[in-house]
Parts: structure tokens; C-alpha cells; sequence
């Protein structure tokens, strides 16, 4: 089996390599895994983990150029309301200063996903990143990726490396929740980053942390579904990068008005039916029949192989 045939497969491929991560040195391959060969590495990754395992990350090299693929949550359980709410107040972490950030800047940036990007770079991550670009030679890419919390750091190591050391790269999220307040977000887009970011149908991870007016806050706002999701902590945060959205018929559609009421609405119907399942169904990035984001982002020469 070839690599993935689109870049963004290929991307989508790393980040499932990066759940495979138990502990730091080399990646643990075999070589007729599907997603480590859709990803098209050219040498067994570097993978790094802190000391509790929980926040983890690849850095490996492919044609494409050097890629961090940054590991999401490593698992949560979307089968009852309950699990559900304390879940996303998980994801409600307080938003803070980062000092690599321009001095007098009043943006801040997600709590847990700032503690698990400064995780990776005091294990080596981003050192190996520079030795890897290195080797490659001039004109090499860099690539950021992640799933779900990955989704998360990714923007956040984006603007570090860009600030810190110059480096542009291009981001391909998947899932990923919300890093940083407005005043983050205007300093990522002033930036020389490249970013695409996936959600899914009726992922419910894409609105987290709760934001003051986004789409976990109106569902408070509407009759029976505010008392089956009571007390989620609400935050200024705001999305980063070009949406592209897989709608409920496979089509990937920008952002727009009614696209936010179209899945406001799904989200409730799914609360007020107790669906939790589809949470935990649309969340995933593993292959699977006819949808997610694999048969989107990777059509085709992965998952049918």
C-alpha cells in the first residue's frame, strides 16, 4: 500500500500514529499498519511523552517535509450526559498568559494545552524538529498536526515556533477544541501560518471550551437541553484557522450564519434524544464505513486497503 494520496490523508494518518506513543525514543512501528504507511514516513519518528504519559507527540519526516503530529485526549467516554459535562468542564481550563507571547500582549491561551505543548518542548520536540529540518535542507516544510486536544496544541506550537524562532508551518487540525481568547486568535492570524482545521457533523469537541456566545452557551438558552448540560464554565475563547466543515451529506462547506443555527439544532436534537453515542462516533479518525473525518480527509488507498 502507497502512502495516502492527498496531503491532508497523509496528515490525518500521523495523528493516528501519535496514539500509539507509550513512551519516549522511537515510534513503535509495524510496517503493515495502514496509518503508518498512509502518513508516507521516510524513517521511524521521534516520539516523546512526559513523565505522567499524557501528553504526547511524533516528530518524523516525509516528503511532504517535518511533521509534529501532537497526540489527543487518550480517552474520554461520550455515553451519558454526565461523563459528557465533566468532560467538557475539563476542557473549560482558565485562559493564561504564555511568555513567549509579544510582551504587553493581553491575549491568553488554553491552561492544560499551554502545560502539554511546554511538556513536549522540555522532552526534546521541538529540538528534533530543527535537527530534522536541518537534515532535510533548505526549503523544508514543516508541518503541525493534531487530533482532538492535539487539535488544541498544534495552533499554540504553531505561533511558539513563529515567535521563538521564525519558523512558519502549515496546520491541519482535526477535532480540535478552541486554544485561545480573540487576542490570541488576531496574533495567529498575523502570522505566517497555514491553517486548515476539520470538524465533523455533530463532534461536539470543535465548540469546546465553552465560549460566552457560542454554540454550547445558546444550548443552555434552550428549553429541556440547559438542565441536561447545567453549569458549563464559559470562556472567551475563539476558533483558529479556515474551517472546513463536513456536513451531514460528506461535503466539506466553509463557515456561514446558517451553518451555526444548522448545528445548533443537531446538537440539540441529539441532547434531548440522550444520542451520546454520536458524540463519541463523530469524534473519531479512525476508518470506518462511508463517514468521518477519514472519508473526507483520506477518500481513498487507506482505509480500503
Amino acid at each position: 500500500m502507497p502512502p495516502a494520496p492527498t496531503l491532508d490523508g497523509r496528515l490525518i494518518c500521523a495523528c493516528n500514529c501519535a496514539y500509539d506513543i507509550a513512551q519516549p525514543g522511537k515510534l513503535p512501528t509495524d510496517p503493515a499498519d495502514r496509518y503508518y504507511v498512509g502518513a508516507g514516513f521516510l524513517n521511524t519518528p521521534a516520539a516523546f511523552v512526559d513523565a505522567t504519559g499524557i501528553h504526547a507527540g511524533l516528530v518524523g519526516t516525509t516528503p511532504d517535509g517535518v511533521v509534529l503530529a501532537l497526540r489527543g485526549t487518550l480517552s474520554f467516554d461520550f455515553h451519558d450526559r454526565l461523563s459528557l459535562r465533566d468532560w467538557l468542564n475539563d476542557f473549560a481550563a482558565k485562559p493564561v498568559p504564555a511568555e513567549w507571547l509579544p510582551a504587553g500582549s493581553t491575549a491568553r491561551v488554553h491552561q492544560g494545552f499551554l502545560l502539554a505543548l511546554d511538556a513536549l518542548v522540555a522532552q526534546g520536540a521541538f529540538t528534533e524538529i530543527n535537527r530534522q529540518l536541518q537534515t532535510v535542507g533548505a526549503g523544508a516544510r514543516l508541518l503541525i498536526t493534531g487530533h482532538s486536544k492535539g487539535g488544541g496544541v498544534a495552533p499554540l506550537a504553531a505561533l511558539r515556533l513563529w515567535r521563538t524562532a521564525s519558523l512558519s508551518s502549515q496546520v491541519v487540525t482535526f477535532a480540535a477544541p478552541h486554544a485561545g481568547d480573540p487576542a490570541f486568535a488576531d496574533l495567529y492570524s498575523n502570522a505566517q501560518i497555514v491553517h486548515a482545521r476539520y470538524e465533523f457533523q455533530d463532534d461536539i469537541v470543535p465548540h469546546a471550551p465553552p465560549s460566552i456566545d457560542g454554540v454550547l452557551a445558546q444550548m443552555e438558552d434552550v428549553p429541556w437541553v440547559g438542565s441536561l448540560l447545567p453549569g458549563l464554565q464559559k470562556y472567551d475563547y475563539e476558533p483558529v484557522g479556515e474551517l472546513r466543515f463536513i456536513d451531514w451529506s460528506n461535503a466539506v462547506v466553509g463557515d456561514s450564519t446558517a451553518l451555526k443555527l444548522n448545528r445548533l439544532a443537531h446538537l440539540v436534537e441529539i441532547i434531548l434524544g440522550e444520542q451520546w453515542d454520536v458524540f463519541r462516533l463523530d469524534h473519531q479518525i479512525v476508518c470506518k464505513a462511508e463517514t468521518g473525518y477519514m472519508s473526507v480527509a483520506c477518500p481513498t488507498g487507506v482505509c480500503d486497503a
